[in-house]
């Protein structure tokens, strides 16, 4: 007889009012107290997510938080944030007006969006913003003067794999219990889904 024929011959055993005691079927009190315990423990997870996830805004949010704060010269950006560009993007035959705003949207978006991901803010947006990010740098980094070239299918599995892992969850799930979204009401509960 297979365990799981037991389980049901067992529950509809207990259900019946009979005046006889049964005995479990061997094993059964092992595989109700894994059961249990398992039950217990997603319930406990459940309570943690909000948690989770805001740890994880947080987590991506540092990176590009810190990145985009050297871009910036008091409520300008910095020379050195145009020097990057050039450097990364001058030998790619790209005009000065290009990189000169990329730059700048680059910088703009280095802080805009991980605020909107710390704060839970159009969570979404933001998480979608810094995962788009993360690919344009993925692909476009190259010079080799530098050592530097992120463009191959081995060099993806550094450190933007997980950037974009993240980014990628908080867009699909969203930013969690413990966010603005939800305090606004733009993002429901996962029950009242």
């Amino acid at each position: 007889m297979n365990p799981r024929a037991l389980i049901d011959r067992f529950t509809v055993a207990r259900a019946s009012p009979m005046t006889t005691q049964t005995t479990p079927p061997p094993g059964r009190g092992f595989v109700a107290s894994v059961r249990s315990l398992y039950a217990r423990a997603t319930d406990l997870a459940s309570w943690a997510e909000p948690v989770g996830l805001l740890a994880m805004r947080l987590l991506l949010a540092r990176v590009f938080l810190n990145s985009g704060l050297t871009k910036w010269d008091g409520l300008s950006v910095s020379n050195s944030a145009y020097s990057q560009f050039e450097v990364f993007y001058g030998n790619t035959g790209m005009s000065f007006f290009w990189i000169d705003n990329l730059a700048r949207i680059t910088a703009v978006a280095e802080i805009v969006l991980p605020a909107l991901l710390v704060l839970g803010l159009f969570g979404r947006v933001g998480a979608f913003g810094l995962l788009t990010m993360t690919f344009v740098i993925q692909l476009t980094v190259c010079n080799p003067d530098y050592n530097v070239c992120l463009t191959g299918w081995d060099d993806w599995w550094n450190v933007h794999a997980w950037w974009a892992a993240i980014a990628l969850y908080l867009a699909v799930r969203g930013p969690g219990g413990i966010s603005l979204d939800r305090v606004l009401g733009l993002e429901r509960s996962a029950g009242a889904r």
